[in-house]
């Protein structure tokens, strides 16, 4: 990673313009696993179920530009979250999908949406992260 790459991307929270993104990310995910035909959800479910009055979902976008000024990005990367409860251990934040578009791999995009994540447990008091990786190369 450069020093430059950090002033070439931002990770922010998902809004609900940024929809039509985290769907084209869903399903690049779902294609680089070989499930390219899985992805029933749509634009219509993300809006309603991640910026509703009651959330599912929770999501950081990662936007980047590969000039040096951050005038025109493209979203390039995505965490989707949401908070459970275990009875074992408490609060939880689980980590449903996490996603870098290939060509922005390297720069520190993933490493910044981790820690973005564990930041947004803190005021939630959950006791730890979970996640369940089926494959680490698209990390």
């Amino acid at each position: 990673m450069s020093s430059n790459s950090l002033n070439r991307f931002r990770v922010r929270p998902a809004e609900p313009r940024d929809c039509t993104e985290i769907l084209r990310l869903i399903k690049e995910l779902a294609a680089f696993e070989n499930m390219p035909n899985a992805v029933k959800v749509t634009e219509t479910d993300l809006l309603r179920d991640g910026f509703g009055s009651r959330p599912f979902f929770q999501c950081l976008i990662a936007e980047a530009n590969k000039d040096d000024a951050m005038q025109e990005t493209d979203i390039v990367g995505f965490a989707m979250y949401y908070y459970t409860y275990d009875p074992w251990i408490g609060k939880l934040l689980y980590l449903e999908d996490f996603y870098v578009m290939d060509e922005y791999r390297g720069w520190g995009i993933g490493t910044e949406l981790l820690k973005r994540l564990s930041q947004q447990s803190k005021p939630t008091a959950a006791a730890c992260i979970s996640l369940l990786l089926f494959g680490t190369s698209h990390l």
